[in-house]
């Protein structure tokens, strides 16, 4: 079994299936909309300077989801990095004091907001392990070799001098 078959046949048995991350993380970003509408109004300033940085986020996102779905060259860092970013963004919403606060019972779409928030948080979090899960086992695939029946192999082989 040649190198890359064994990275392919190690990285299939571990396949994530990417439909919760992207249902997650679009519902969380489409939500945004009537959350930022619902929290500034009609203030269109503002609503197009906080825009800028979701629509960045956005294609980002999108870009490193497909690129990884489609087993491109760049696409797993660029979705490890797009979720190491975004659980960090919330986990630096939460320690800030927002933990527990923002979940209004009164405020159906600042709860949505949050609930979203903590969903996107928690999923990050399992889909960087599960790649850095996957990233091991396809790094060292093809580096586990089963030793002689006689033991491991003692130092470099030498050849023996005939006298």
């Amino acid at each position: 079994m040649n190198e890359r078959r064994r990275r392919w046949s190690v990285s299939r048995s571990r396949r994530l299936p990417w439909w919760p991350l992207i249902a997650v993380t679009t519902a969380d970003y489409l939500w945004q909309i009537p959350y930022a509408v619902h929290q500034y109004g009609r203030q269109w300033d503002s609503l197009a300077g906080l825009s800028t940085p979701l629509i960045i986020t956005g294609l980002w996102f999108t870009v490193a989801v497909l690129a990884t779905v489609g087993g491109r060259r760049g696409g797993r860092p660029a979705l490890a990095a797009f979720l190491v970013t975004e659980a960090t963004f919330y986990l630096v919403h939460n320690i800030s004091g927002a933990f527990a606060a923002d979940l209004p019972l009164g405020n159906p779409v600042v709860l949505i907001a949050s609930v979203l928030g903590y969903l996107s948080t928690v999923t990050a979090a399992i889909y960087l392990f599960e790649m850095a899960l996957i990233r091991r086992s396809t790094a060292t695939a093809g580096t586990l070799r089963v030793p002689p029946a006689d033991g491991p192999p003692r130092g470099p082989a030498r050849r023996s001098r005939q006298p």
